[in-house]
């Protein structure tokens, strides 16, 4: 008996270890199926409570473009929704009425797509629909960039860890579901990190440039970049890179043209000289040596002059609205940068001290989070706190702090680093996130401002 026992112990255990060997060779396929069964099970649950509770949109005075569907209508017709889709359907145009510039302060990416997927659909699409279809595709390519960019950094079991986390981090979970801009701008910043990371500046910075149609902090990373970029120059202690991409700043267009131009000169050169040549003398003829320009480096320069065309786009927006951005920003929400955690502190004299607690608790989190990996990984650290210090200290991002605290997407990569050797407090934090991020996806629905 003892014997059989231990037959089935080995076996058990054999059986074991071949499943996490699949799991580890298909890491990306598992953390997929784990997260679209978590998630499509989490939509059905929130539903089915909210029939079985008898309340439906129509009790939430929710505007005019609703879908008449009811699951559409509950993630995609609330706060900034309200906004997006006239967007899609009419533009720039004002929303409510002649003097309702909303519009103008939102980027335009997410609306195009919106009306994209309706004009190409081969069934009728309400915009309401279309831009929930749209938020909830883009969840799925923003965590499939997830786990691409914790590839760089972690094993395969750690990063279907950290990506999980991200994908049900409240604020990520929440407003990539609901119909906003949200997933896109995390698909399209993740990729751009990870190029960078990966040094191939270009498609960083190409990727970047698309992020920040999304949402326009985007922008933001092209001053981290900047900084992060001059620093490797500093740590690698190469003089003439450093005062290369110190050039790079403010004279890119200029670096990038004599860049360009020597190239093609080199390779029409280059092109002559082959056709000269006898087949024997090809062969033998050596390579010429790459030659770069070490002075005036190019590689920061493609990051910036992606950086021109939403830049150009602000100054056209600026240009051509009814009002300039800024005074549009501060007369809808008091916008501007006061100082450090001025929206903290905002919110603290508005009276309510456990509900600001609760909200800035993730924000104390991932400021905390952001100092764990100064030596390992200094480029994220300078990353995550930098972005805390601006969403933090804008005062119009006071009261949608968390939501602004999504889009820093590196902690996980941190919190799964820190906490992989124990799968308890793993399975307790997820727990806890998911817990949460339900909490907060019914308070959005019923148009709470709690914690969103």
């Amino acid at each position: 008996m003892g014997f059989e026992i231990s037959i089935w112990i080995d076996t058990f255990k054999a059986k074991e270890q071949e499943f996490k060997n699949w799991i580890r060779e298909h890491s990306f396929l598992t953390t997929m199926i784990l997260f679209i069964c978590i998630k499509f099970t989490m939509l059905f649950i929130f539903i089915e409570l909210f029939n079985l509770l008898g309340e439906t949109v129509w009790d939430n005075n929710y505007p005019r473009f609703h879908s008449g569907i009811e699951f559409f209508d509950l993630l995609g017709t609330r706060w900034d929704s309200n906004i997006y889709i006239p967007m899609a359907e009419n533009g720039y145009a004002p929303i409510n009425s002649s003097t309702d510039y909303r519009a103008w302060v939102f980027p335009p990416l997410y609306p195009f797509l919106i009306n994209i997927l309706v004009q190409i659909s081969p069934i009728e699409l309400h915009y309401t629909v279309s831009a929930v279809i749209i938020t909830n595709i883009f969840s799925v390519t923003s965590v499939m960039a997830f786990y691409l960019m914790a590839r760089h950094y972690l094993d395969e079991i750690k990063s279907i860890y950290a990506t999980l986390f991200f994908a049900f981090f409240p604020p990520v979970f929440v407003f990539s579901t609901v119909a906003y801009s949200e997933p896109i701008y995390l698909t399209f910043v993740i990729l751009s990190w990870y190029f960078f990371e990966k040094q191939r500046y270009p498609l960083a910075g190409l990727f970047l440039a698309i992020s920040t149609f999304a949402r326009y902090e985007g922008a933001l990373f092209f001053f981290l970049y900047a900084a992060i970029y001059l620093g490797r120059c500093i740590r690698e202690r190469d003089e003439r890179l450093f005062a290369g991409s110190l050039l790079a700043i403010p004279f890119f267009p200029v670096i990038i043209l004599i860049k360009t131009t020597i190239i093609i000169r080199k390779r029409v050169l280059s092109f002559r000289k082959q056709l000269s040549l006898t087949y024997a003398e090809k062969i033998k003829s050596p390579e010429e040596p790459h030659q770069i320009l070490d002075f005036l480096n190019t590689e920061l320069s493609w990051v910036l002059i992606w950086g021109i065309f939403p830049l150009l786009w602000l100054l056209h927006i600026d240009a051509t609205a009814p009002l300039p951005l800024g005074d549009l920003r501060k007369m809808f929400w008091g916008a501007d940068f006061d100082g450090f955690f001025s929206g903290f502190f905002e919110m603290l004299g508005g009276g309510d001290i456990r509900w600001t607690l609760e909200k800035y608790s993730f924000v104390f989190l991932i400021a905390i989070i952001g100092f764990f990996p100064l030596r390992k990984w200094p480029s994220l650290s300078l990353s995550i706190i930098g972005q805390v210090i601006l969403y933090a200290s804008y005062s119009a991002a006071g009261w949608s702090i968390v939501r602004y605290i999504g889009s820093v997407f590196h902690p996980h990569v941190v919190l799964t680093d820190e906490l992989s050797n124990s799968p308890k407090i793993f399975l307790l934090i997820l727990s806890f996130f998911l817990l949460y991020s339900f909490k907060v996806l019914w308070s959005f629905t019923h148009w709470s401002l709690w914690l969103i």
